[in-house]
């Protein structure tokens, strides 16, 4: 008895040294909902999607969550492929595995949909574009330890019809292919990465995917801490920021350095305090300008290095989603009325006026999009900004090239949307232009509509160039929209609340590029418009002198961002005074004054077409645009591609 017991020992100590000698991976796979948690067990496996030598642990993805992963001491979790085609994120069936995608808490790369799934958890969307099978060639256009020795470009499989259209801002993407913008992703602070192609079947000999799977493996995964996991502000309450950060792997006592700056320049020689807690909560802070934290680990075992650095703008805003399909407050918004650019559906679609002219716009060249009822949750609000996603199809394809070119362009509506009478086809009247449309889920109805150039306003919102070879993809049908005019929306709900798109292109065929509004369950291809807002208008700011002073401009982002031809600057000045907007390198060199004039108060945009104040070109990257009035000044990071 005794000589078996000491033999069982020898066995458990053993396997227990195997079990501690190889990393364990944590993944799931997308099977219907067994009726009870599926065991965790421990297989080995000599080569798992690239992995040489590891222990898996499959979990359904209904019972996924961190405390399941934590449970077998995981040291990664791998998100496989699948499909996002019909994914019951919204029901929620899955919310322990959305939590699990929001924050794993240990280091985490997914491959196609589980690129995918890692964005749509965090709030992406994504939808049907252009697809992308067999091999494709990406190209790193900003670079990542990940990469280490990894070709650039590099080749791999693909095999989607989906990609992320909107990506969450606290991730960046890394890298890109020709028909798709959005290809490898990682988060601003937190080893959380995304791989578009199947960097996991490794079967082009210029595949990245032995390199950025080592680096993964030997260098992300052997960190002992990783920095902050979350930087967040609290809506409503200005000036406060939550940070959390995931435990340190080791056993000894460790004392967390929670580090401050209003620059993204921190000085990690003096902590702003010590913890051993995993989070905080800081408050005081400025509430209109970026702040920029950082997390350091000490211990008797090791002191952590890491630079990772998070920002966050502790405004206090809120923020709402208008999507037919979505709910707000448990009621369900169905109030989305959008045009669909489509060929083969012309009953849906924007009429041309029936003679001819100069600016009208064929139905196959533009859309409508309107979000009614705004006012029924944002009355009483201080509108602080917003966005719109739309959706559309085609850009790139096998049959395009530099010679196909597509114009988009968005612009505010002028007249209200009710104007004139509209007609029960697709054709409209001589001398005017009919919106036919479709209500979801019922019978076709028409809102009479624009007639070209002379009911829309004659600067775009927005403006960009797409062309067949790839030139321009960085668009994801994403625009930031002008909080004046969102207020608007919601001040007049009866004015038109909406905006046109218009879109001229050479494509051999439609069908390579249109937008669409598609009326299935998925309610993730529909329009969606995102507001923030603050439930009081700070009409003062307190400063350290303790006077009080007003905020007399807005600098706004920039769009497109990233470019590759020439970008849209808007602000708005709220008093008479002297404005000046300059672009400036990383190294803070004066590249380009863009406007320097005494302004009367109004909202403004300025291009910059790349060029600096001596008419060369500039070379691609990270540039800021300055704007300055009196003591004011707002800077906003912009990224040129070429």
């Amino acid at each position: 008895m005794l000589r078996r017991l000491i033999f069982c020992l020898i066995v458990f100590c053993f396997v227990s040294v195997v079990f501690a000698s190889e990393p364990i991976i944590y993944t799931v796979e997308y099977r219907p909902k067994p009726a009870f948690p599926p065991a965790l067990n421990l297989v080995f496996d000599s080569e798992y999607k690239g992995f040489t030598n590891v222990y898996v642990v499959t979990d359904n993805w209904y019972y996924a969550s961190r405390e399941r992963a934590a449970s077998v001491n995981a040291d990664a979790f791998i998100i496989p492929g699948g499909s996002t085609s019909d994914v019951p994120f919204y029901d929620g069936s899955l919310d322990s595995y959305v939590e699990l995608l929001k924050n794993p808490g240990m280091p985490t790369i997914g491959f196609c949909a589980g690129l995918q799934f890692l964005c749509m958890a965090q709030g992406g969307i994504c939808a049907n574009r252009s697809g992308e099978h067999g091999n494709e060639t990406a190209t790193i256009f900003e670079w990542d330890e990940i990469f280490h020795n990894c070709p650039n470009p590099y080749t791999d499989r693909a095999a989607h019809n989906w990609s992320i259209v909107d990506m969450p801002e606290q991730f960046r993407n890394y890298a890109a292919t020709r028909t798709c913008w959005v290809t490898f992703i990682k988060h601003v602070t937190m080893p959380l990465y995304g791989s578009q192609l199947h960097i996991e079947s490794m079967s082009d000999p210029n595949t990245g995917g032995p390199a950025i799977i080592s680096n993964f493996r030997n260098v992300i995964m052997e960190r002992k801490f990783h920095g902050i996991a979350e930087a967040v502000r609290i809506p409503g309450e200005p000036g406060k920021v939550r940070l959390s950060w995931w435990q340190a792997k080791t056993d000894s006592d460790v004392v967390y350095q929670v580090f401050h700056s209003t620059t993204p320049e921190i000085n990690f020689t003096n902590p702003t305090f010590e913890t051993s807690a995993l989070e905080a909560e800081i408050s005081g802070l400025e509430p209109d300008v970026f702040h920029y934290f950082a997390v350091r680990a000490s211990c008797a075992a090791f002191i952590d290095s890491n630079v990772a650095v998070y920002p966050v703008k502790p405004d206090g805003h809120k923020e709402i989603i208008f999507q037919n399909g979505l709910s707000i407050n448990g009621t369900e918004y169905d109030n989305c009325e959008a045009a669909v650019i489509r060929e083969q559906y012309p009953d849906y679609n924007y009429g041309k006026s029936g003679s001819t002219g100069t600016g009208e716009l064929y139905w196959w060249n533009s859309g409508l999009i309107k979000f009614n009822n705004l006012h029924t949750w944002l009355s009483g609000k201080k509108i602080i900004g917003g966005k719109l996603t739309f959706i559309f199809v085609g850009g790139v394809g096998s049959q395009t090239n530099s010679t196909h070119v597509a114009d988009i362009s968005v612009y505010r509506i002028l007249k209200p949307w009710n104007e004139g009478v509209g007609f029960g086809t697709n054709t409209a009247g001589n001398g005017e232009v009919t919106w036919n449309s479709a209500q979801h889920n019922s019978l076709p109805w028409e809102v009479p509509g624009c007639q070209g150039a002379t009911d829309r306003f004659a600067v775009p919102i927005f403006s960009h160039t797409l062309k067949g070879d790839g030139s321009g993809i960085s668009f994801d049908g994403t625009i930031n929209l002008p909080a004046n005019l969102l207020q608007t929306w919601v001040n007049y709900p009866d004015s038109n609340c909406g905006v046109i798109y218009e879109k001229f292109d050479t494509y051999p065929h439609d069908q390579y590029f249109y937008f669409e509004d598609n009326e299935n369950e998925w309610f993730m291809n529909r329009p969606r418009l995102t507001v923030y807002y603050i439930d009081e208008e700070p009409s003062v700011v307190q400063r350290r002198n303790q006077h009080v002073a007003q905020k007399t401009i807005d600098l706004f982002p920039n769009y497109p961002n990233p470019f590759n031809n020439s970008t849209t600057i808007p602000f708005q000045n709220n008093e008479y005074q002297t404005v000046k907007l300059t672009i400036y390198n990383i190294n803070g060199k004066t590249i380009r004054t863009l406007k320097k004039e005494k302004m009367a108060k109004g909202f403004n945009m300025v291009n910059w077409n790349g060029l600096d104040d001596f008419g060369n070109e500039v070379s691609s990257g990270v540039y800021l645009a300055v704007l300055t009035a009196g003591r004011e000044k707002l800077v906003r990071r912009m990224l040129l591609l070429k």
